[in-house]
């Protein structure tokens, strides 16, 4: 299998991710409102995070359902009923690349997570757990660090 960085995957560097989380630290302080070293996409995410008001510093997901609302959701979700099995056994095989797999509904709901035992921990301290809310709005398009 090949590693998740080469091209195979199309996965940035770890120099790559540097690069764009400097840029991103100068943009959320107001020192390059330019971008021109982020690809549009990215600089298009971020300027739309700002205008929605997202906090750039986000300390947790915000927790949307409770727990009774979120399993009655999976009850309801075929999608969960199917995919879950998968994803469990998908981490599983690539438990050494510390990977974490979500199933969301069409408001970007968390609905199930797989994963390593390690990022699921990470994940929980975040709020990272079915119930969170994922969807732009709230959270903007990037991940929560963990």
């Amino acid at each position: 299998m090949p590693k998740l960085n080469s091209p195979v995957w199309g996965l940035p560097s770890r120099q790559d991710l540097q690069d764009v989380a400097s840029a991103w630290e100068k943009f959320v302080t107001g020192q390059d409102q330019q971008l021109t070293k982020v690809r549009p996409t990215i600089r298009a995410s971020w300027q739309r995070a700002t205008r929605l008001g997202v906090d750039p510093y986000l300390p947790e997901i915000p927790l949307i359902c409770s727990a009774e609302e979120v399993e009655r959701m999976q009850e309801q979700a075929d999608l969960v009923y199917v995919a879950a099995p998968v994803f469990d056994m998908l981490a599983q095989a690539l438990e050494k690349e510390q990977l974490l797999i979500s199933i969301s509904d069409r408001q970007r709901l968390l609905l199930h997570q797989s994963g390593h035992p390690w990022v699921l921990e990470r994940a929980m301290e975040i709020n990272g757990v079915p119930g969170g809310g994922m969807a732009e709005e709230h959270v903007g398009t990037a991940a929560l660090p963990m």
